[in-house]
Formats: C-alpha cells, sequence, structure tokens
C-alpha cells in the first residue's frame, strides 16, 4: 500500500522550500537533486516508473535549477525549488550569463541550496542525481548510496574530465551513462557505468491531435527552445518557413515549451492569432503565428508536442532536448547557431557531435531553407539521416531499464540481486 505523502515545505519569495523543521519530515528512501529543466523532466519520469514498481517507495525532490514545475505536475514532493537565474542554467556556457547570473544572487541561492541540502541529510538513505558533475558536487557531505543520471557528457561531446571520472568512480555505486560509448568510457576508467538507452525518448506519448495538419503536404517541426529567448527563435523559424514555402508547398506547427510567446516580442511584422472557429479541425493548436501579409500560417500548440513528432517528415530546431528527441524519433533535424542564451555556435556544435548525421548544422536561416527544400525532396536522405539519430538516441524503454538498475543499487527490493558481482 502506498504510504502517505512526503510533506513539502514551504516556497518561499526566494524559491527555497522550507517550513517546518526538517526534525519532522519522515525518513526518505530516495532524495532526487537534479540541475535543469530537461534534467528534471527526466527525474520526474524514473519517479513516476519507480512509484509504480514500488509504491512504498518515499521519494522527495530538489530541483537545483528553476523552480521544479516538471516535480509537481508528476505529482512528487518538492523539498525544493530554485528561483530562475538569468541565463536559464547555462552560465557556464558564456562569460556576460554568468555575470548575470552573479548578479541576479547565485551565490546566494547556491548557500541556501547547500544549507537546504545539509539539514536533509539525516533524513535520506540514497541519493538519485540527474544532470551533469554539479549535483554531485553538492552532495558529497552525503554518506549514503548514490546513482548519477549523467545527462551532459558524452564522448561524443566532450568525455569526463579526469577529476569527474575520480570523483564517480569514489562516490557512486552507479552511473548511467547517456550512449554506450561512453559507459564504456567511463568503466576503462574504473567508474561502475552502463548505458540502457535515454529516459527522453520515453517521454514522447502522442494524444492524437490533428494540429490542423492536411494529408498529402509534408510538414516541418518548428522547435524554438524553452529559454527565455524562444520568442525570437520562433520569429527566425517562421522565416526559413516562409523561405521554404516560396519553393514549394509545406505547413508547419511550432512546438511551445510552456506559454504562447509575448506578441511584443514578435519582430518582422509576424502576429498571434486564436485558433478561431476551425478549432475542432485544428485539435491540440493553441493558436497561430500569422506572416504580416497573411500568407504563412504556423500552428503553435502547447501539448502537442509528440504528435507533431510523429507527423513530421523534419525538424527545424533550436532547442536542446527537443531536438535530441526528434532526432531519436527518426526526424532530420536542421538547425543553424543563434545569439541569445542556448543555441550559441558552442551549444550547436556540441550537438552536432552528439547527434551525428541526424543533424545538419547550417550557417543561417537562408542556408537552412535551402536545405529543408532539398531534403524534402530527398526520401533516402531523410531515413538515412533518421536512422543515424535512432543509433545514437538508443532504443525506447529506457525509464524500466533505468528504475530496474537504480532498485537494485539501493536495495529497493527484497530479492534485488547485487548490481555489480565483487571479484
Amino acid at each position: 500500500m502506498r504510504s502517505q505523502p512526503v510533506t513539502p515545505w514551504r516556497r518561499t519569495a526566494t524559491g527555497v522550500e522550507e517550513g517546518g523543521p526538517v526534525s519532522e519530515l519522515e525518513m526518505l528512501d530516495l532524495l532526487i537533486v537534479s540541475n535543469g529543466h530537461g534534467e528534471d523532466a527526466i527525474a520526474a519520469h524514473l519517479a513516476k516508473v519507480l512509484l509504480r514498481r514500488r509504491p512504498h517507495v518515499r521519494v522527495g525532490a530538489f530541483a537545483l535549477v528553476g523552480p521544479g514545475h516538471a516535480y509537481q505536475r508528476a505529482g512528487i514532493p518538492l523539498l525544493f525549488g530554485s528561483r530562475p537565474m538569468p541565463s536559464g542554467g547555462f552560465g557556464w556556457q558564456h562569460p556576460r550569463g554568468f555575470l548575470q547570473d552573479l548578479a541576479a544572487g547565485f551565490l546566494s541561492l547556491t548557500a541556501s541550496q547547500l544549507d537546504a541540502l545539509r539539514r536533509l541529510r539525516p533524513k535520506v538513505r540514497g541519493l538519485l542525481l540527474v544532470g551533469d558533475i554539479y549535483p554531485v558536487l553538492l552532495t558529497l557531505s552525503y554518506r549514503v548510496p548514490r546513482v548519477f543520471v549523467s545527462t551532459a557528457r558524452s564522448d561524443y561531446i566532450s568525455p569526463h574530465l579526469r577529476i569527474e571520472t575520480g570523483l564517480l568512480a569514489r562516490s557512486c555505486q552507479l552511473v548511467l551513462a547517456r550512449d554506450e560509448l561512453t559507459a564504456r568510457s567511463l568503466v576503462r576508467r574504473g567508474v561502475n557505468a552502463l548505458s540502457v538507452g535515454n529516459v527522453m525518448m520515453d517521454m514522447l506519448k502522442p494524444r492524437g491531435f490533428t494540429l490542423g495538419l492536411k494529408p498529402g503536404e509534408p510538414v516541418l517541426a518548428l522547435l524554438p527552445g524553452s529559454r527565455r529567448d524562444f520568442a525570437d527563435n520562433l520569429v527566425a523559424l517562421a522565416e526559413v518557413v516562409q523561405a521554404v514555402k516560396v519553393e514549394r508547398p509545406a505547413q508547419a506547427v511550432a512546438a511551445l515549451a510552456g506559454s504562447l510567446p509575448d506578441p511584443a516580442r514578435l519582430s518582422g511584422n509576424w502576429r498571434l492569432e486564436p485558433v478561431g472557429c476551425c478549432a475542432e479541425q485544428a485539435e491540440g493548436l493553441d493558436g497561430w503565428l500569422v506572416s504580416g501579409a497573411g500568407d504563412v500560417r504556423i500552428g503553435l500548440t502547447l501539448n502537442g508536442f509528440a504528435d507533431l513528432l510523429q507527423r513530421a517528415d523534419l525538424a527545424l530546431g533550436l532547442a536542446g532536448t527537443a531536438n535530441e528527441q526528434a532526432a531519436g524519433l527518426g526526424k532530420p533535424v536542421v538547425s543553424f547557431p543563434r545569439p541569445g542564451v542556448q543555441y550559441t555556435r558552442r551549444f550547436a556544435e556540441r550537438q552536432k557531435r552528439l547527434l551525428g548525421d541526424a543533424l545538419l548544422l547550417t550557417g543561417g536561416p537562408g542556408e537552412a531553407a535551402r536545405r529543408v527544400v532539398r531534403l524534402l525532396d530527398a526520401p533516402e536522405e531523410r531515413l538515412r539521416r533518421g536512422e543515424a539519430g535512432r543509433s545514437r538516441m538508443g532504443r525506447p524503454g529506457a525509464a524500466e531499464r533505468m528504475v530496474a538498475l537504480i532498485e537494485r543499487a539501493f536495495g529497493l527490493c527484497a530479492d534485488c540481486p547485487p548490481l555489480f558481482q565483487q571479484g
């Protein structure tokens, strides 16, 4: 029988969850610590699978980047949610973003996180860490078993640093690497590492939305990202679609992560329009992005991402996780670097190394439009690039395989065999 949920602390103006004394918090079998919006979603999905398999397990979540909405949507008790930083968690990529984070109180937020983790420590039996090395560093004072789901490092992009592998070898019972190449590299350096696929590929459940798409005409999936510059990215992608439609018919839908864009952020005479009278034919759409002349209409969906990828012939992407999910479903992704928070040239080049031929990294919108037109006329190339994406992202079912390993690492089942044979 499922035990009563953990009572979360109260949210303050700074985003720190506090309230009742930690002494009143019941023991947690597992504290999940994640550092990123996509990482929160992955961790929350793992927690849901774990609780379905082991409903007696007591779980709490600790979000290091942002308010932790993914945990709240999944019904996972949130013990700490952070206030957003200007860089959106990407301060490590550019000095200016890091300086903006410092000015916004990054150091005081980190101090609050460390204090909250210190107070939680006596109540935690195990740690599930999701993200890069940062949550591992923040929880070094814990003397409990830990599993690390490594989402940021890949030998396709940049291998784990020697100091990281030494730390992981000493502190983690298990590291779940994002691909087989990286797992083999970690094992050679003394880390208990395995790769069983990517949870993000298990998080795509189509809901049957029509999205206003007509049969017989190519479909372009627009992925503008989830950071604060998504409206600027959306306009840039819309202008690519406009150029493509000069050459051949195509229809496009943009998958938005949180909300419709602020109309004031839409440059180039683009405007928002409501779904309107044809809503029954555009199930899953939340509005339209329309060009100044009204000749280009792009659907906008907040909840139809999986349905869109299922229907799409290819993706135009300026995103992180969404680009990788599209590639993993066999959809070639065309992209180009942008000024702004996330899809910088450095980020784009790293993603290209990760996704290989599944990602076509172009120099700008004009070249992107030409590559889209060529791809639409080349089904064999689309198929080849799609297979490259599936190979890099791994087969579906990773969440169940990961949770089975997590259960063994933490001894959450009476009949759990040892995770690794000794000797």
